[in-house]
C-alpha cells in the first residue's frame, strides 16, 4: 500500500518538477521583451529631447533674425537721417551710431549662423535617432512574436502536464496528498520526496538513522526526513 503510494508520488513529483520548470520558463520569457521595451523607451526619450532641442534652436534663430531685422530697419532710418544732417558733428555722431548698429548686426549674423549650424547637426542627429527607433521597434515586434510563440508552446505543454497531474493525484489517498502538497509548497525545487542512498537523504544529504531505514524497509507508514521533512523512500 505505502510502496504503491510512494511510486505514484514519485511519478507525480516528476510531473511537478517539469511543471515548475515550465512555469519558471514562462515567467522569464517576457523579461526579454522588457529589455527591448526599455531600449525603445530610451530611444523615444532621446528622439523627443532632440526634437525639443531643434525646436528651441529654431526659436532662437527666429528671435535673432527678428532682432537683426530691427537693426537693419534702424540702419535704414539712420541713413535717411544722414541726408538731413547739417553739421559735421551731428553727421559724425550719426555715423558712429550707424557703425555701432552694424557691429551689433555682425554679431547677430554670426550667432544666427552658429544656431543654423547647431540646428543642422541636431536635425541630422534626430534623423539618425529616428532610424534607430524604427530598428528598435521592429526588433521589439519580432521579439514579441517570438516570446508569444514560446509562451504559447509552454502553455500547451503545461496544459498537458496539468491533465496528467490530475490523473496521478487521483490515485493518491487524500491524507498523503495533503502532506505532499504542504511539502512542495515549501521547497524551492518542488520536490516532496527524496530517495535514501547509503543511509543519506538525497534531498538534504543528511544521515538517515538505521531505525528509519528499517521502517522504510517495512513499508508500513510514510517516513519523513528529520532534516528537510521530505518523504523518504528506498
Amino acid at each position: 500500500m505505502i510502496n504503491d503510494t510512494i511510486k505514484v508520488l514519485t511519478d507525480l513529483q516528476e510531473i511537478d518538477v517539469k511543471i515548475h520548470a515550465l512555469e519558471e520558463e514562462k515567467r522569464k520569457k517576457p523579461l526579454v521583451l522588457e529589455e527591448e521595451d526599455k531600449a525603445v523607451t530610451i530611444l523615444k526619450e532621446k528622439l523627443a529631447s532632440l526634437q525639443s532641442s531643434h525646436k528651441d534652436s529654431r526659436k532662437e534663430i527666429d528671435q535673432k533674425e527678428l532682432f537683426l531685422k530691427e537693426k537693419e530697419d534702424k540702419v535704414l532710418k539712420l541713413n535717411v537721417q544722414l541726408n538731413t544732417i547739417k553739421t559735421n558733428k551731428e553727421y559724425s555722431t550719426l555715423q558712429h551710431e550707424i557703425s555701432g548698429v552694424k557691429a551689433d548686426m555682425s554679431v547677430l549674423e554670426d550667432e544666427i549662423l552658429g544656431f543654423f549650424s547647431r540646428a543642422e547637426q541636431i536635425q541630422k542627429d534626430t534623423e539618425s535617432a529616428q532610424k534607430e527607433l524604427e530598428v528598435a521597434l521592429k526588433k521589439r515586434d519580432e521579439v514579441a512574436k517570438e516570446v508569444n510563440a514560446a509562451v504559447a508552446e509552454v502553455d500547451k505543454a503545461l496544459g498537458e502536464l496539468y491533465v496528467k497531474r490530475s490523473e496521478f493525484a487521483e490515485k493518491v489517498p487524500s491524507g498523503f496528498m495533503t502532506i505532499y502538497e504542504k511539502i512542495i509548497a515549501h521547497t524551492v525545487n518542488k520536490t516532496a520526496l527524496a530517495q535514501v542512498i547509503e543511509e543519506v537523504c538525497q534531498g538534504c544529504f543528511m544521515d538517515v538513522s538505521p531505525q528509519e531505514i528499517n521502517e522504510l524497509m517495512r513499508g508500513k507508514d510514510i517516513i519523513r526526513c528529520r532534516s528537510c521533512s521530505r518523504i523518504l523512500y528506498l
